[in-house]
């Protein structure tokens, strides 16, 4: 009994620590990718001149797509934590673990993850607006068009930012799920492919046993 408790231990600090160091890697990615692709959008110049009500419209349509592929990395994560207890978003599995714990509710678990996950995301949006506009406040050459431009630029970046991850989560959980895996050895785990219903997830080895997958649609 002390041995596998020792065990889970290790597992659970191996999980942690793995999802803290994704969580900077992929925070500073999406700075990354959201910020040059808003600055870029506003160099191009391609939508100077434009109606500030068309401006807004297409800020709006940006955070519907950004939506759309916020979604799809959601329903990855948490397809990866089911499995395996990772996540590339600490809060996410901060909230899982907790409603794990509180609950056997495989819906609980997956509402969890998502609420911590989205309302992370959502965080982050502070800083793009209090610099767009901050800069627009005290700098004459940016304007706040501008601004809005950047802002839906830095959106469409966020959203391939999310469909990127989406994409390498599902392609992880499919290397685990290459039948003689040595990390689950002994498991069966089924991934669904891309467009499908979703699957059911068998994961023999505790404390992440027998969780259905969300649908990992890209």
């Amino acid at each position: 009994m002390t041995a596998v408790t020792t065990t889970r231990a290790g597992t659970a600090r191996r999980t942690w620590g793995v999802s803290v160091v994704a969580t900077v890697v992929s925070t500073y990615a999406l700075d990354l990718i959201a910020t040059a692709a808003g600055v870029a959008l506003v160099a191009t110049g391609l939508l100077a001149g434009l109606a500030q009500e068309w401006l807004l419209t297409l800020l709006v349509v940006s955070y519907a797509a950004w939506g759309l592929g916020l979604r799809t990395n959601v329903r990855a994560n948490s397809a990866l934590l089911a499995t395996t207890g990772l996540s590339t978003n600490v809060i996410s599995k901060a909230a899982f673990d907790l409603a794990r714990r509180l609950s056997g509710s495989v819906r609980a678990q997956r509402w969890a993850a998502a609420t911590g996950y989205v309302g992370t995301e959502v965080i982050k949006e502070a800083p793009y607006y209090l610099s767009a506009f901050g800069v627009a406040v005290v700098s004459d050459p940016i304007t706040s068009d501008e601004a809005l431009v950047f802002l839906a630029g830095a959106n469409v970046g966020a959203m391939v930012y999310e469909y990127g991850v989406a994409r390498l989560t599902h392609g992880f959980l499919r290397h685990l799920a290459a039948p003689g895996h040595p990390a689950l050895a002994g498991s069966r785990i089924t991934v669904p492919e891309p467009g499908s219903s979703g699957a059911d997830a068998d994961c023999g080895s505790p404390p992440y046993a027998r969780q259905r997958l969300p649908r990992t649609t890209m």
